[in-house]
């Protein structure tokens, strides 16, 4: 249960107040140990929309330094002086829980710290997931993020993150048996260090990701894709490594022309909305560029589709949709490994190879399929006896014979990726693989909640913004996916309608052409059937195009609609 209280306008007076000092004392801090702050940067301004924000007082022309930190301001475990402290079970954690672990005894001694004017500075409030409520949570159900956090849960089967996970197995014995470094340690405590590690850190890519790095007034930045003008260059000294006490310097400058009033912003990195809320706790307005959405869509859900097809136009095709069925799933699998058996799709990429050509393999002939996958050497046994061809059962017998169905053998490598353009003469194939994509996306659309009502508190009311942001961009992914199947399902039948639709015209006199669309031919019956507009005769010719399955006839009808 969620208790506020509205602050008055002399709290919020009073706040603000306190940050600014706060602020103003920790770049004092900075500058006694060598850093240098750009004086025109207020790092403690306001947008316009209110949001605390870094903005320049005055204008900034290219190429000045913004900001320098030599390593005595930035807070790292990759020294030994700074974790020589440590434990002994503690030294082999991961970098990010050592920073952790650091924050919280210097929380600890309070003023007393000598990174306290820094740490003064750091938010106490957090929107990463760890916070939010459990039905709060629930309202991420269906999305890509809720299945990643989905995978951790306590003995309840509450869910929680992986900084809950940590403390429990690994971090509470080694903090709780250590009271002189961590007095009146706590859970809570741990979970708001990582959370400022996690959302405050830098990590060094040039240095094989090293890091975090935690950045005096540089992680006061907002993030942005749109606008940026900032870089930030770290200079090691000779013999610097990640693991050195060496020289170490984290240098902010302005990439372009900087006007009085801008905010300055950074680009944390080209993240999508899904990955912000991950690992930041938000998510990018529009005016910030953000990356496409993406929607991701499990093997078992491109199979089961398939399976789908298989089963209704078995007895309609001159192939056996079943031969060979575990061979390819088996086959698909090591196809998606290195993607986590998801297949990933968005508005820029609706109908990515991938999964093209996971579709193609379940459902294309057993002939074509061992000539696609089998190693040269299976492929030449299982085609030639002493020169001479054998029969295609011949050749799938001795394929089975040689491992397939073991994943290993016939199958060591991955197949190459199908696209679109194999499908171009191969209509009916093209409507099974269109018919298949259509069940998946359908499927996948359905694990979606309906919106729930907007909460009046105003936590909660802003997290249900987030997570049916993420909903809708998801949604928004399939459904440009399943326009795509859609237009690749009416291209199979066009092919089948033109010389139909050319002997219906001959019959008809006036020649005239159906209210409300471009034409008859069956090209623009498939477009008008993908934006739904077909007519009568329009649905009728559709019907009778292609006997392979009644569902693509519903289909079309529907349009580019689908379940939401």
């Amino acid at each position: 249960m969620h208790v506020t209280r509205h602050k008055t306008r002399h709290e919020t007076s009073n706040r603000c107040a306190m940050l600014e000092e706060t602020v103003t004392n920790m770049v004092d801090w900075l500058r006694l140990r060598g850093a240098t702050v750009h004086p025109a940067l207020d790092l403690q301004g306001r947008r316009p929309d209110g949001v605390r924000g870094v903005v320049a007082t005055q204008h900034i022309s290219k190429g000045e330094l913004l900001c320098k930190l030599p390593r005595s301001a930035v807070v790292t475990t990759c020294e030994s002086r700074m974790c020589g402290w440590l434990p002994e079970a503690a030294r082999s954690l991961p970098p990010v829980l050592r920073v952790a672990l650091f924050l919280l005894r210097e929380c600890a001694q309070g003023g007393d710290s000598e990174w306290a004017p820094y740490l003064q500075s750091l938010p106490t409030d957090f929107e990463t997931l760890e916070f939010w409520e459990q039905d709060e949570l629930e309202q991420l159900r269906g999305t890509c993020l809720y299945t990643e956090i989905a995978r951790l849960t306590d003995a309840q089967g509450q869910l929680v993150g992986p900084a809950r996970v940590m403390w429990d197995k690994s971090i509470a014995p080694i903090v709780l048996g250590a009271p002189e470094l961590w007095p009146q340690a706590n859970r809570s405590a741990f979970l708001r260090a990582c959370a400022a590690v996690r959302t405050r850190g830098f990590f060094d890519s040039a240095d094989g990701g090293s890091g975090p790095y935690l950045l005096p007034a540089i992680d006061l930045l907002n993030h942005a894709r749109a606008h940026t003008a900032t870089s930030l260059v770290i200079e090691r000294g000779e013999g610097c490594g990640s693991g050195s006490g060496g020289e170490l310097t984290f240098s902010m400058v302005a990439e372009r022309d900087i006007c009085a009033g801008e905010e300055v912003t950074h680009t944390y990195d080209d993240l999508d909305n899904t990955q912000l809320l991950l690992t930041y706790g938000f998510v990018a307005s529009a005016d910030e560029a953000p990356l496409a959405a993406t929607a991701r869509i499990s093997i078992d859900v491109l199979v089961d589709a398939c399976e789908a097809v298989r089963d209704a136009d078995a007895c309609r095709l001159p192939w056996d949709l079943g031969c060979l069925w575990a061979t390819k799933r088996a086959v698909c699998e090591r196809l998606l490994s290195i993607y986590d058996n998801e297949v990933a799709v968005s508005v820029k990429e609706p109908l990515p190879d991938v999964m093209l050509t996971i579709m193609q393999l379940m459902l294309m002939p057993a002939d074509d399929f061992i000539e696609l996958v089998a190693s040269d050497e299976q492929h030449a046994a299982a085609t030639s006896v002493s020169g001479d061809s054998v029969s295609e059962s011949a050749r799938m017998a001795d394929f089975l014979d040689n491992g397939a169905e073991s994943a290993s053998g016939a199958i060591s490598g991955r197949p190459p990726l199908l696209d679109a353009s194999t499908l171009e003469d191969e209509p009916q194939f093209a409507a099974l693989v269109a018919d298949a994509l259509l069940r998946a996306l359908d499927e996948a659309m359905m694990r979606y909640p309906a919106a729930t009502s907007a909460s009046t508190e105003p936590r909660s009311a802003k997290r249900l913004r987030v997570a049916t942001l993420l909903r809708a961009g998801e949604l928004e992914a399939l459904q440009a996916s399943r326009r795509q199947a859609l237009r690749l399902l009416c291209a199979s039948h066009a092919s089948h309608a033109v010389s139909d639709e050319e002997d219906e015209e001959d019959k008809e006199s006036s020649n005239e052409e159906e209210p409300g669309c471009a034409g008859t031919k069956g090209a623009d019956t498939c477009a008008c059937a993908v934006n739904g507009c077909a007519t009568e005769r329009q649905r009728e010719h559709v019907k009778t195009a292609d006997p392979l399955s009644q569902r693509k006839h519903s289909e079309i009808l529907r349009g580019s609609q689908g379940p939401v």
